[in-house]
């Protein structure tokens, strides 16, 4: 859902970025909310999430965007505590060419905030992507809250395959696609 630089837009992030706050500083995971923790190289740990819309659909994450007006109106409003990335984050999405580059880039900024100084994480309580374990011990909590801006665009370096390349394996079919009795003799 794309959300504009207007009262209801600006109430809609406001209110998001609240609620990531607070689910992060009790370092609140569901599976559902789309959120997840990540280490941070400095040890600190990272709430990482996103999306604005409510729990049931990953909160949005991957299907909220703002427009470039109402990300403008975010950074000028931000209380001082929050930070936010000065430079977008290019995520990528689409197919990918035999190089492994995404077809599309979609930008996005991170909005951050220590949200506990000192949390508790016991022994192989708190997994981290790749099914890994934190280690035990305490550790300060950051809220790492994924804001896209704007629609996805096309990626400069891929390299869309040979149009005779019906199946995209990189085979060529002498330069035509190929008839109902080829096709049919492939299956």
């Amino acid at each position: 859902m794309r959300y504009s630089n207007n009262p209801a837009g600006q109430q809609a992030l406001r209110t998001t970025v609240g609620n990531w706050f607070n689910r992060a500083r009790q370092v609140q995971l569901h599976p559902n909310w789309g959120a997840w923790i990540g280490m941070h190289q400095a040890g600190a740990l990272l709430y990482n999430c996103g999306g604005i819309q409510g729990p049931g659909r990953h909160n949005g994450w991957g299907n909220d965007y703002v427009t470039q007006s109402l990300f403008n109106w975010l950074t000028a409003n931000i209380p001082n505590s929050y930070a936010v990335t000065n430079l977008p984050h290019a995520y990528p999405s689409g197919q990918t060419d035999t190089n492994g580059a995404y077809e599309y880039l979609q930008d996005y900024y991170n909005v951050t905030r220590i949200a506990n100084q000192n949390y508790a994480v016991a022994a192989n309580t708190l997994p981290a992507p790749g099914n890994a374990y934190i280690p035990a011990g305490n550790y300060q909590i950051t809220l790492n809250f994924h804001l896209y801006v704007d629609d996805r665009y096309p990626n400069p370096a891929y390299q869309p395959p040979d149009s005779s390349d019906s199946d995209h394996d990189g085979g060529d079919l002498g330069g035509h696609w190929p008839t109902p009795a080829e096709a049919a003799g492939w299956q």
